[in-house]
């Protein structure tokens, strides 16, 4: 959620707590809908996967469609958000593509299913290039030319960038 910090600061708890459910569960039946799996609620930000554990048909493409989506509901919830005097939640979004270890991660006595990898930490250094450029969601080229998603989706290409840990550039584009 863009400017979360600034938000939690100015709005009681309770009303913020009311506000992250109603809008964590909205986006999770969005995710759910195109069989992705929510991985965890991170603060303020929601970690969903696609393909693992379970193969998922064009993962890529239901990935970039609850994306859209997502956007496009934010649009109405904010809308309802502020005629009932709460904050009005933007979103940015980061989608890559690649291979993950997906599994059991934790400590002795806690363990949780999640995906480690270089995948994933590009997936999160998109979403917050999204702020650089101005745009809510950031789409790496190897999502953007998985099946379906190309034929489905306007691609805007953004630039090419190498992100903070990485040698190897990416070229990134929005969706329109």
């Amino acid at each position: 959620i863009v400017g979360f910090t600034s938000i939690s600061e100015k709005v009681p708890p309770t009303v913020l707590i009311e506000t992250l459910e109603e809008y964590f569960t909205e986006m999770a039946k969005v995710i759910k809908a195109r069989q992705g799996i929510i991985g965890d609620f991170i603060g303020d930000a929601v970690f969903a996967f696609w393909n693992t554990p379970e193969p998922v048909s064009r993962h890529a493409f239901m990935a970039c469609d609850a994306a859209v989506t997502q956007q496009e509901l934010l649009g109405k919830l904010r809308d309802a958000w502020v005629t009932r005097g709460l904050p009005p939640f933007h979103i940015r979004i980061g989608l890559n593509s690649g291979p993950v270890l997906a599994g059991n991660v934790g400590s002795r006595d806690r363990l949780k299913f999640t995906l480690i990898g270089d995948t994933v930490n590009l997936a999160s250094r998109l979403e917050g290039l999204g702020k650089y450029y101005g745009v809510n969601i950031v789409v790496s080229e190897t999502t953007y030319h998985e099946p379906g998603v190309e034929e489905a989706f306007v691609g805007r290409i953004l630039d090419t960038v190498s992100v903070v840990g990485k040698a190897k550039p990416t070229t990134i584009l929005t969706l329109l």
